[in-house]
């Protein structure tokens, strides 16, 4: 691993650049990276998958009932209820602890001697609990953001649907990018707040917005270019376990027999590749978090100088502030004052 050059974080980058930095941190700390996300990441997928398995099997199953007429069961309707919980919190808990394990990891690897080389749970165990913390603080901080910017949305529609229809329709598009515009630099509050102990949660925020508009086309471009990649990654992780769950829905409202056997196996077959579905989505995840890290250690060098500021604390700790050292200077004095004893 330390045949690799290191990627300082704060460093003012071009596209280019932070595309390179993103794939070579990646290329370098894959396994670690890989490692931290089975210890946290993989008992998540394991419920999650089972909520969106019975979600789709409770769907297919509306579906059939429907179809012959019949009312949904009461039955039915709390499964289904209970599975979109089960799966709602499942990607809260793996959002906040993906987010809280790519950016304590990119911090322990700027400011460790031995960078990702040899950490362990035990070592990471501080850092990661942190910023597990903050990231909790904050998602709830965005919670009235969020609201609100739901409630703007919602009410500008809603005032053009009373101007007229055909204008409404004719804005959702604008509505939708405006949308998009705003909350692309909100993508940066997460590093803002997780790596910078001194700032409160809408401190982060106001920050964000301030980097992010005045940065936006590279922020855009970067996640653009990555979203690309990531998404073909998911879909590949995604496209197995669709293909089972559409056979499993096909058997289920045809009128074909099938053996108990192969029932269970495929059962058991769409709940594994349900698993490797949502490990590969947070996985892109960790990609996009890296990247936008980068471009966050770029903002930060380039209107705040950090890694200037951090040079001169550098140096003004070489500084000897050592009292062992003083009688070194003692002796020195008993020599100049030699000719007078």
């Amino acid at each position: 691993m330390m045949d690799f050059q290191k990627i300082e974080l704060y460093k003012e980058r071009l596209f280019s650049d932070k595309f390179s930095a993103t794939f070579d941190f990646v290329k370098e700390n894959w396994r670690t990276v890989l490692r931290f996300m089975v210890y946290l990441i993989l008992p998540v997928c394991i419920v999650q998958a089972l909520g969106m398995d019975t979600i789709f099997n409770e769907a297919f199953l509306a579906g059939l009932n429907s179809a012959s007429g019949d009312n949904f069961s009461d039955s039915m309707i709390i499964r289904l209820v209970a599975s979109y919980g089960v799966y709602i919190v499942c990607l809260i808990v793996g959002t906040v602890l993906i987010t809280a394990l790519v950016y304590g990891l990119m911090k322990v690897y700027d400011e460790r001697k031995n960078r990702l080389a040899g950490l362990t749970m035990a070592e990471f165990k501080p850092t990661l609990l942190h910023f597990i913390k903050r990231t909790i603080v904050l998602g709830l901080a965005m919670i009235p953001i969020a609201l609100l910017i739901a409630a703007v949305i919602v009410g500008i529609a809603a005032l053009l649907m009373l101007i007229d229809p055909m204008v409404m329709s004719l804005m959702l598009l604008p509505i939708y990018f405006g949308a998009i515009a705003l909350l692309l630099p909100l993508s940066l509050a997460s590093p803002m707040y997780l790596m910078d102990d001194n700032l409160s949660a809408y401190g982060a925020i106001a920050k964000a917005l301030r980097y992010g508009f005045s940065t936006w086309g590279g922020l855009f471009g970067i996640l653009f270019v990555v979203g690309i990649i990531v998404q073909v990654v998911m879909t590949i992780a995604m496209m197995p376990y669709m293909v089972v769950v559409i056979i499993k829905g096909v058997m289920t409202t045809s009128d074909v027999s099938t053996s108990g056997f192969v029932t269970i196996g495929l059962q058991a077959l769409s709940y594994v590749l349900g698993i490797v579905q949502a490990f590969g989505m947070y996985l892109s995840y960790a990609v996009m978090y890296v990247a936008i890290g980068y471009h966050y250690g770029h903002v930060m060098e380039r209107y705040e100088g950090v890694s200037v500021e951090r040079g001169v604390n550098d140096f003004e700790s070489l500084t000897d502030n050592n009292k062992d050292d003083s009688h070194l200077f003692d002796a020195l004095n008993k020599i100049d004052n030699f000719d007078k004893l």
